[in-house]
């Protein structure tokens, strides 16, 4: 059978409970598929830069997701919402994340 095999979302896209159900009613309909033939893209919101945010971030992607892993977690946007971009702050919020 063919189809999509990868999946991106992220939580600005505010999409990540659809396409968790989506994964899901696809892997019940098709027996021959499993949770490790699709990768599952998601992204951190620049407002959850720093670690102890970016955890509880990734968390939250996992539960509305519906999975036990994701993939791929990438940085949205390597800065976060409201700094400059030549803030030197932004490196620090990378670093942590």
């Amino acid at each position: 059978r063919v189809g999509y095999r990868m999946v991106d979302t992220a939580t600005v896209y505010r999409n990540e409970e659809e396409v968790g159900k989506a994964i899901a009613a696809f892997l019940a309909e098709n027996a021959e598929v499993s949770r490790k033939d699709i990768y599952v893209i998601s992204k951190l919101a620049p407002k959850e830069q720093g670690y102890d945010q970016a955890k509880a971030a990734c968390e939250g992607s996992l539960r509305r997701l519906g999975l036990k892993y994701i993939d791929l977690y990438l940085i949205h946007w390597p800065g976060r919402a409201k700094l400059k971009p030549e803030n030197d702050a932004h490196a620090q919020y990378r670093k942590d994340s």
